[in-house]
């Protein structure tokens, strides 16, 4: 009678497991370097938008200010105009210089409504991303 201990070499022993587990960790440092560069773009995301939130109200004002000059001006000329003493040109540039802030106005809060929910996207990925972990 033969007594042995019989040697097998298991699958994870030959190369299969390492493979996998090598297969695993690359995969995980790929995830980890997206999140990361994800991380890094959704930061300038939140600078960006913070950025233009805090220059917003300064910028209304300053194109408050200019509009109603301009405003004033086209109602001059309009007069003006009436009178005899400015050409049509005249008032067709003031008015275009009205129609060009009141775009850049429009403009303006745009940029502020669109960073405002940059930011909240932004907030709301971290605030995620916070609780994945």
């Amino acid at each position: 009678m033969r007594i042995g201990v019989r040697y097998e070499v298991p699958l994870w022993t030959s190369g299969g497991i390492e493979s996998s587990v090598s297969q695993y960790k690359s995969r995980q440092r790929a995830l980890q370097a997206q999140q990361a560069s994800l991380q890094r773009t959704l930061q300038q995301l939140w600078d960006q938008a913070q950025a233009i939130l805090t220059h917003a109200p300064a910028r209304e004002a300053a194109l408050d200010a200019a509009l109603a000059e301009t405003r004033l001006d086209e109602a001059a000329n309009l007069a003006l105009l009436r009178s005899g003493e400015v050409s049509v040109l005249t008032v067709l540039e003031s008015a275009l210089a009205r129609y060009r802030l009141e775009h850049e106005k429009a403009q303006n809060r745009w940029a502020a409504w669109l960073a405002r929910w940059q930011q909240r996207y932004a907030a709301g990925t971290i605030y995620t991303q916070a609780f994945e972990k």
